[in-house]
């Protein structure tokens, strides 16, 4: 999976807030390092259909989109008191010559993974769960010795971890309302040896309004900021290969979203939710429809003098986030063939944050395959992210509904 560095520490808005102590590496200039998150990494469903799925948050591929999707009950079950609901993604990235950090970046890593694991279980109309994610990306680097000339192999591994706890809730109206926490780390080591660890947390907030009966949806999130100044290092900054710097601090922008959907098709519109209190419906529902959403979402700017992750890693340095960013992203879903078959497609802008107004345009696709019951409503699914220098592609696994 094709993503940038800011993405794969996403969680360091996991470089928490914690106050500057342990400033070790750089005691003569301060480097500060911005991690945006460019092309979209998230669950199969949500990178199938171009990131829209703030107005749309239902099921656990939306926790990181809008985590209202805590208690949002998919349309089959909202007349159960408890229900539940799982997603696994796995994404890699197609090798070749490059493998871009976003667009304007100036260096590129040579492998990248991605995993993410959602759950959530949902009492009447409360909801909550866990969200995680992990990410590796890896760079190659040929070290010359300048007296002998020998050329000796640098790997520079970028591991990030996290884990989040929410809840969600209904209230009266078709109001959904969630908030995620998490924690972790990011880490950078070179040949296996630790060089650099923040560790922190964050907050996402969300809301969704869904009037029952209703064929559209509206929705917003809201990510707060975050700057980690404890940079904790077990190498001294002279030791590093010439290119290589571990930042003093790292900032993740705040992050403001809002988007819509409207669904078509004899499956319907929004259901009044009963929460086992009310009767059910009479026969199984209508299952064909078609899904349209589309979402805004713009990112803060960094603080002043910051960079762009890429020049950790020999990049050229230049100022990154001096301007807030702005994305747009659009996608439809349409469950093809009932009952067995759903096809997904979307678009959406990467904007570059090294220079304002510019950036490049993502096409997204993907299918879910009703598998059928083992034990559970199985289904498997497939994702495709394509962008000039980017191209990212996946697996998932997750309910049927």
């Amino acid at each position: 999976m094709r993503c940038a560095i800011p993405s794969c520490l996403l969680a360091v808005a996991l470089a928490g807030a914690s106050p500057a102590s342990a400033q070790d590496l750089i005691v003569d200039r301060r480097v500060v390092a911005d991690f945006f998150q460019g092309p979209i990494v998230a669950a199969g469903r949500v990178v199938g259909m171009g990131g829209a799925y703030v107005g749309v948050a239902e099921g656990a591929a939306g926790h990181l989109a809008n985590p209202a999707a805590f208690a949002v009950r998919a349309a089959p079950f909202a007349h159960d008191w408890f229900d539940w609901d799982v997603t696994l993604s796995l994404l890699n990235v197609s090798r070749d010559q490059q493998l871009d950090l976003g667009h304007g970046a100036s260096q590129s890593f040579d492998d990248a993974r991605f995993a993410q694991l959602g759950f959530n279980l949902k009492f009447g109309e409360h909801g909550l769960g866990v969200q995680s994610r992990g990410q590796d990306y890896v760079r190659r680097i040929d070290i010359v010795d300048t007296e002998s000339g020998a050329i000796e192999q640098t790997t520079v591994t970028v591991k990030q971890t996290y884990v989040g706890l929410g809840y969600g809730q209904h209230y009266a109206d078709g109001w959904w309302l969630g908030v995620l926490l998490y924690g972790g780390s990011a880490e950078l080591s070179l040949s296996g040896g630790e060089a650099g660890r923040v560790n922190g947390g964050g907050l996402l907030l969300g809301a969704l309004y869904a009037p029952p009966d209703a064929r559209w949806r509206l929705g917003a999130s809201a990510r707060t900021s975050v700057v980690g100044q404890d940079v904790q290092a077990e190498v001294d900054p002279t030791a590093l290969p010439p290119g290589i710097e571990v930042p003093d601090a790292v900032a993740v922008p705040w992050q403001l979203a809002v988007g819509a959907s409207y669904r078509f098709g004899p499956r319907g519109g929004n259901v009044r939710p009963t929460f086992g209190h009310g009767e059910p419906e009479a026969g199984p529902r209508a299952r064909r429809y078609v899904l349209l959403a589309a979402d805004a979402v713009l990112t803060g700017p960094a603080p002043e003098a910051a960079v762009g992750p890429d020049a950790l890693f020999g990049g050229d340095g230049r100022r990154s986030g001096r301007y807030p960013s702005l994305s747009l992203r659009v996608g439809v879903e349409s469950e093809v063939w009932a009952d067995l078959l759903v096809l997904r497609a979307g678009s959406y802008f990467e904007p570059d944050r090294y220079a304002a107004f510019d950036g490049r345009v993502h096409l997204t696709g993907g299918a879910d395959v009703h598998l059928g019951e083992l034990v559970w409503d199985w289904a498997a699914g497939v994702v495709i992210d394509w962008a000039p220098a980017y191209l990212n592609w996946g697996l998932g696994l997750g309910f049927w509904y």
